[in-house]
Parts: C-alpha cells; structure tokens; sequence
C-alpha cells in the first residue's frame, strides 16, 4: 500500500489492517474495487486469498464455511437457490411421522364409526 495517500489499496485476495495488508481468510473473497473481504454466498467457496468465489459443481453443496465443495450424500438433493441438501432419508422419516399422525387420528375415530354402523344397522323401522 502506498505511504502518504488517504486510502491504503491492497493487492486481490488482501484487505487493509491499520499497518498492511493481510490475506483474506478460507470462504471469503475480495476484488480491487472492495475494501473488505465478504462471505462467499450460496453454492460457492474460494480458498485463502481469493479475488471471487468458485461455484462448486453440480452433485456437490459447499460447506457451511464455504471452504470446500462436498459431495452430495447418496439420494440427497441440493434444492436450487438453497444452502442445504435434503436426503431421502429425511423425507421418510418425515412421511412416516406424517403417516402416524393420520394413523392416529383414524384410529380417534374408530370408536365413533363402529357407533354409527352400529346405530344404522339396529335402529327401529
């Protein structure tokens, strides 16, 4: 950074501490026209020092801390625009939870069919 003028530039991939500059940490990212580094967003990552952030390909989701692209889990889906994969495994137990709970609900109701069948069938004529 140059001495004596009123705004210190560092190099891509660096940002300006109080005396120098320093190298933009792993997940973030910083081009000459910023003046700090930011968080990669979405399904992208960078490595340390990095100018832009690097979408990861398809089949694999960035980390939390956008460090690195992993492979998406057997039967998992990256949902577009999200930044979590959903596994089948998920779904199930998702669609076994709602199944129970219909379950008990019919199950509520029986009581009260027998009755009624009950009712329609010995009721006087």
């Amino acid at each position: 950074a140059p001495r004596g003028s009123s705004f210190c530039y560092c190099p891509t991939g660096q940002y300006w501490n109080v005396s120098q500059c320093l190298t933009c940490p792993p997940g973030t990212f910083k081009n000459q026209e910023m003046f700090k580094c930011q968080q990669c967003e979405g399904n992208s990552i960078s490595q340390e020092g990095a100018g832009s952030c690097v979408n990861c390909e398809e089949g694999t989701f960035a980390n939390q801390d956008r460090t690195k692209c992993e492979e998406c889990g057997q039967m998992s889906y990256l949902l577009p625009g999200e930044d979590t994969t959903i596994s089948t495994s998920d779904i199930f137990v998702f669609n076994l939870n709602t199944g129970l709970l219909i379950l008990i609900a019919l199950l509520q109701l029986l009581p009260f069919t027998i009755a009624v069948i009950y009712l329609q069938r010995h009721r006087k004529k």
